[in-house]
């Protein structure tokens, strides 16, 4: 399921995450995301954990953490 940057910075809150530090990481071919007709990025959610972990894979506690937030019950939930 495709988020748009907004939609994906409300519903995953707990990351802290800003539209900007996403956007960066697009353009600097960090983070996979698709350009919609109407001008907006949209990114996969599991795009976005597999760079996050990739950001952190010698952090076990942050790594804990992002499954956490990306895998519980609350935000399969609002899917």
């Amino acid at each position: 399921m495709l988020l748009t940057l907004k939609q994906f910075v409300e519903k995953y809150k707990d990351l802290n995450l800003t539209i900007g530090c996403m956007r960066m990481a697009i353009y600097r071919g960090h983070l996979l995301a698709i350009k919609t007709s109407n001008h907006c990025w949209q990114v996969d959610p599991k795009d976005v954990l597999s760079w996050l972990s990739n950001i952190n894979h010698n952090n076990p506690a942050a790594i804990r953490k992002l499954n956490e937030i990306f895998y519980s019950e609350k935000f399969i939930g609002n899917e």
